[in-house]
């Protein structure tokens, strides 16, 4: 019988997390899987009552909405502030045997006040990003909760990349 010994695979296994390490924290994925989960937040529309779409089209006039705005469909897009905050924190890691995204709002980041069509400021006090998630959460409107497809795309772009900086 013959043997072979095959040396130094701490080091090997060393070099092959922070390749994939790498891969997890690449601007770019961080970027592109935010863009999927807002993508997929957009998606997840639900009814607007009539009050809120009068309040909304009172709004429009005195502030910019995002491309992806339905004044008759809630699904956090009215000017598209708070899901581009999303997109900027993103964070990967890679523990263990599993990447691992966590993807909040930026801490104690305040959210621009509206204005009226006069271009006035509403309101007395700015909120946080963090203020309105909980309040849309209380009126059951969790935006933070994914699709299975949304889920599955992600895994998907990592795992290219991760084959692509292992491939190198």
């Amino acid at each position: 019988m013959a043997k072979v010994r095959i040396t130094n695979l701490k080091q090997l296994n060393s070099s092959l997390r922070k390749k994939i390490l790498l891969a997890v924290q690449d601007k770019k994925v961080t970027k592109s899987v935010g863009e999927t989960i807002v993508t997929d937040i957009q998606k997840n529309k639900t009814s607007a009552s009539a009050a809120t779409q009068k309040t909304r089209k009172y709004l429009e006039k005195g502030n910019k909405t995002d491309k992806a705005y339905s004044r008759s469909k809630i699904n956090v897009t009215f000017t598209g502030e708070l899901l581009k905050d999303l997109i900027k924190n993103i964070r990967g890691n890679f523990t263990g045997a599993k990447a691992v995204y966590t993807i909040e709002h930026t801490e104690n980041g305040k959210h621009k006040k509206y204005k009226t069509p006069k271009g006035k400021l509403i309101g007395k006090t700015t909120k946080t990003y963090d203020e309105i998630q909980g309040y849309l959460k209380d009126m059951g409107y969790d935006y933070l909760v994914f699709s299975e497809k949304a889920k599955k795309e992600v895994i998907k772009l990592i795992r290219n990349k991760i084959l692509k900086k292992l491939g190198k």
